[in-house]
């Protein structure tokens, strides 16, 4: 009885939507935000989607050797925003996260299915500091450089070893009499 004598007589917590926007936490699970720069096309996010409410399609390029992703593409209305897409997403700066968006209301359901250009959004970075948590936020952009960073190093390796591989071969080819 005391907590409804609590509930009666205090502060009321109602918010008028659509006048008011409730304040969210940055971990809300609402609209899917991807991103394809940070994406590296392991096909994770389909296959653990419990109600396979993703769709993506991906290929190999021959000459980089590197997967792209052809087509990326969520259906709102399937998705239970569980977050295990998001859970499961193996670079250490998500490529696919949950956003605070949840307004996606509409009137047929071929509306509701996102491609990749309706799902681009902040990074996470960018949400946490909206919402004032810093340290979280400081933490992300760290992770995200340290990610970064990793790439570069990847890529200069790969660079380096192309070009070593390219200069063994020229000599290996090379007239020994010369």
């Amino acid at each position: 009885m005391g907590v409804t004598l609590q509930h009666l007589v205090g502060r009321k917590v109602t918010v008028r939507y659509p006048e008011q926007r409730a304040t969210l936490s940055p971990r809300a699970r609402g609209q899917h935000i991807f991103h394809l720069d940070l994406c590296i096309g392991c096909t994770l996010c389909d296959r653990v989607c419990p109600v396979d409410a993703i769709y993506m399609e991906i290929h190999k390029d021959p000459v980089s050797r590197k997967i792209e992703v052809d087509r990326f593409a969520v259906d709102m209305g399937l998705c239970y925003f569980c977050g295990l897409c998001e859970d499961v997403c193996p670079t250490e700066t998500k490529a696919l996260h949950l956003g605070p968006n949840f307004e996606m209301a509409a009137y047929d359901r071929q509306s509701l299915v996102y491609e990749m250009d309706r799902l681009q959004g902040p990074y996470p970075e960018q949400v946490f500091r909206e919402a004032g948590w810093i340290a979280t936020a400081d933490d992300e952009a760290r992770i995200f450089a340290e990610m970064q960073e990793k790439t570069a190093a990847k890529d200069r390796a790969r660079a380096e070893r192309a070009a070593g591989v390219g200069t063994d071969s020229a000599e290996a080819t090379a007239d020994p009499d010369e």
